[in-house]
């Protein structure tokens, strides 16, 4: 369970980095819930509508690196992996979390101190208005998928 103040500089931080994005010109929904395969409701921290799918899960460098991956894969699934992950960990784990998860899709960002904010939303939109991965390829919108073909994952799902 995340302590009080943790929880507090979490979602300063997830509302930071959606502010600081927004100024780059990249549309990010807070709290955004999509439905898995199995029919459960998976919350994600930020949702990156345009200009490629994306979702951001910040967490604690002393995560349940299990658990976490379990969680990312289960997101990354329910997009049909045609979204770019991002997992933002706050506080330096050398490179075990990096580590862990190389050779998935997921995209790790290391953050701490002052310019945490600043630096996520730089890497995030660098890397976004990037192309040439098979990633980004995949996480592009095509123009008859603009009606979001996939069910309960619009910015309004759930209300």
């Amino acid at each position: 369970m995340i302590g009080n103040t943790a929880q507090k500089y979490h979602s300063q931080l997830e509302q930071s980095v959606a502010e600081s994005l927004a100024l780059r010109g990249v549309q990010a929904v807070s709290q955004f819930s999509v439905k898995s395969g199995s029919g459960f409701n998976v919350g994600l921290d930020l949702f990156i509508t345009s200009p490629q799918r994306v979702f951001v899960e910040i967490k604690s460098a002393t995560i349940n690196l299990e658990r976490t991956k379990t969680f990312m894969d289960a997101a990354y699934a329910a997009f049909e992996g045609r979204v770019v992950p991002f997992l933002v960990v706050i506080g330096s784990s050398g490179k075990r979390i990096k580590e862990y998860f190389a050779g998935s899709a997921v995209e790790v960002i290391e953050v701490e101190g002052p310019d945490s904010i600043q630096h996520v939303a730089n890497v995030i939109s660098s890397r976004l208005y990037s192309a040439g991965s098979s990633a980004d390829v995949l996480a592009l919108l095509k123009p008859e998928e603009l009606d979001d073909r996939l069910d309960d994952t619009g910015p309004l799902a759930g209300c």
